[in-house]
């Protein structure tokens, strides 16, 4: 395993384009990039980490992308 398969993903500051209640307590998020440029592909079980809030002080949330 090479060095460079070790490394993080970029992280990319994003807005919430749209979000829907779709049941009590769980809501769907679209995500998108602020200056409308495309976002990365994926792949059906992707996950992503959502960091909410400062840099000091976020929360992080973890999500499937599907």
């Amino acid at each position: 395993m090479t060095s460079s398969a070790l490394q993080a993903p970029a992280a990319l500051a994003l807005t919430v384009q749209r979000k829907d209640l779709i049941a009590d307590g769980v809501v769907a998020l679209d995500l998108g990039s602020p200056v409308g440029q495309p976002l990365p592909s994926w792949s059906a079980g992707a996950h992503i980490d959502l960091h909410c809030g400062s840099p000091t002080a976020a929360v992080i949330r973890q999500y499937s992308l599907c």
